[in-house]
């Protein structure tokens, strides 16, 4: 991962309040009444379309920080499977912000307690890893681990979920790790303060180096906290 590369992004992601969506429809509304308004005196017709509708009635909506900017996302059906062929450059990617993390850490905290009741579990995992290729981590001592893998299978929405929230922390924990690094160099007026910036931290460019180890740790009721290291993330 490239540092140059992400560290506008976390800065930019990093810095954005996360509004839940009635306070985004609110405005949104205030602006439709307006139009419906004008319309209406001109005769002209205004529709709102049925995803739209459904977005903003649904309980799961939030404002994310996104490759289209800044979009509402209904995270109830964000990760479910395409019914078809899908235009990749449309699709609204969740970028590696503090502010998504911690709305999909919220979000899944509120979810997850129901999934493992309807499945029968009765009790998370004390945490949730995934190794180098992606597969599903839980401790060894956990009494639920067939019965839990079993049932994210068949609820593939909810695995890529938790994928995607470990993602995302991935590359958070090691924006956060690099900001020092960023920040002296900033202030670094001479040659000679680069190269030393540069040098003090030079371990960040070592293509071997693993970032910091992410987990998903849990309570036993299904909550959900994002630790990096041995403190939480976000």
């Amino acid at each position: 991962m490239s540092i140059a590369l992400f560290s506008g992004v976390y800065q930019a992601g990093s810095s954005q309040q996360v509004h839940h969506a009635p306070d985004a429809f609110a405005s949104q509304s205030r602006q439709a009444a307006t139009q419906s308004s004008d319309a209406a005196s001109s005769g002209r017709e205004v529709s709102i379309s049925p995803a739209a509708q459904r977005l903003a009635q649904s309980d799961s909506a939030y404002v994310m920080n996104t490759s289209k900017g800044d979009r509402v996302v209904d995270l109830a059906t964000f990760f479910e499977p395409p019914d078809g062929p899908v235009d990749l450059d449309s699709i609204p990617l969740l970028l590696p912000s503090e502010a998504n993390v911690k709305t999909l850490q919220s979000q899944f905290s509120k979810v997850f307690p129901d999934f493992l009741q309807s499945h029968g579990i009765p009790e998370a995992p004390a945490e949730i890893r995934f190794d180098d290729h992606g597969q599903l981590v839980l401790p060894a001592d956990y009494a639920h681990a067939d019965t839990l893998k079993a049932a994210l299978t068949d609820e593939p929405a909810l695995m890529k979920q938790l994928r995607t929230v470990n993602a995302l922390a991935s590359h958070v924990a090691a924006l956060q790790e690099a900001l020092p690094f960023h920040e002296e160099y900033a202030r670094a007026t001479s040659q000679a303060q680069i190269d030393a910036v540069i040098a003090k931290y030079q371990y960040l460019f070592d293509d071997y180096r693993r970032g910091p180890e992410v987990a998903l740790a849990f309570a036993k009721s299904g909550n959900m906290n994002v630790i990096a290291g041995d403190q939480a993330l976000v």
